[in-house]
């Protein structure tokens, strides 16, 4: 899909952040301007229902769920599902998306304070149903740093990041969100996801009924040993590529 189509297929209002982004693409040579524009805020009025509010620069995570419909997959029971983890959140796109597809009560987790404040504010509008943390999910509890990429659904941890975040486990986030059980855990941490799992106790995905997980190819790490666990925790694991650099697992309970 093309830009423009891809912006078509997600939003009502595609015609402004197109021409933002476009306008944007031509002031590289000129970091300022660029920066501020990247920075303007939208109210996109998605196709799939929900309103939310993000920057230029954060448009990828958006069109990701509402205009390729990321998430709405054969392999999980939306309709049942009535507890829902969001790790690695950014502005709340999955979040809204998982809260119009289901009755679901949602706790997003994200780490960057620009994306986090988007995500609080998107998140308001239903306080009842959803929530959020601001922190990252890692292999171990703590303070870490957080790069923060252009796109900036790619701030990954990294020793040498800009910005110092708090992060938690996956057992702390899970006790955080307070849930009876976990029907529908997805992960974006965007490589943490290894750490996370090199950590995790055998049987400590027993309260999880199913789990999206995006693998971020690292030297030494792969999907395999991920999908690998996730049967070792008694899923069943469909894999499909989403870019060159990029899986997507999905591990539902036979």
């Amino acid at each position: 899909m093309t830009r423009k189509e891809e912006l078509k297929a997600s939003f009502r209002n595609w015609w402004l952040p197109l021409v933002l982004g476009s306008l944007a693409h031509r002031l590289r040579g000129f970091p300022g301007l660029r920066a501020r524009l990247l920075d303007r805020e939208l109210r996109l009025r998605t196709r799939r229902g929900p309103v939310l509010v993000a920057r230029v620069r954060d448009l990828g995570g958006p069109i990701d769920v509402f205009g390729h419909a990321e998430y709405d997959l054969a392999g999980i029971d939306w309709p049942s599902a009535r507890f829902v983890l969001d790790l690695g959140a950014h502005v709340g796109s999955f979040s809204l998306w998982a809260a119009s597809a289901a009755p679901c009560r949602v706790h997003a987790f994200e780490p960057n304070p620009a994306t986090f404040e988007l995500l609080r504010r998107n998140l308001a509008a239903d306080p009842e149903r959803l929530r959020c943390t601001r922190a990252a999910v890692a292999g171990a509890a703590g303070t870490r740093r957080l790069a923060v990429a252009e796109d900036s659904a790619a701030n990954a941890i990294d020793p040498g990041g800009d910005v110092a975040v708090v992060s938690l486990t996956l057992g702390d986030a899970l006790a955080r969100a307070g849930f009876p059980q976990v029907d529908v855990l997805k992960m974006d941490i965007e490589g943490a996801e290894y750490e996370v799992f090199d950590q995790l106790a055998p049987r400590g995905l027993d309260r999880v009924g199913a789990i999206v997980l995006e693998c971020h190819r690292r030297p030494g790490a792969s999907p395999e040993r991920l999908a690998a666990r996730l049967v070792e925790e008694g899923f069943h694991v469909e894999r499909s590529a989403k870019d060159g650099e990029l899986d997507l697992l999905v591990a539902s309970r036979p």
